[in-house]
């Protein structure tokens, strides 16, 4: 599947660190990719956040934990990421 990011100056920082997660993450370094959907989750990135619920669902590069799955999910869901609101229940 084709990656597209905006990376131009203007392009935000969450974008770039969602995008470097997505690259960790296809790279089963699960434990940087983490680290970087958190920083674009922290800044309101909702697919960053979706990203990182995903991780914490699953166990990847973080201890699993449901309730912080949750918690993200819904902070993606809140900002319109459709599929997040399946996962939020």
């Amino acid at each position: 599947m084709p990656v597209t990011a905006d990376l131009s100056p203007r392009a935000s920082g969450a974008a770039a660190q969602l995008l470097l997660g997505f690259i960790y993450e296809e790279g089963k370094n699960y434990a940087e990719a983490a680290k970087w959907y958190r920083l674009a989750a922290d800044q309101g990135d909702a697919g960053a956040q979706y990203n990182l619920g995903t991780m914490y669902d699953f166990g990847r590069g973080v201890r699993q934990n449901y309730a912080e799955a949750v918690r993200w999910y819904r902070f993606a869901a809140g900002q319109g990421m459709g599929k997040s609101a399946n996962r939020s229940h």
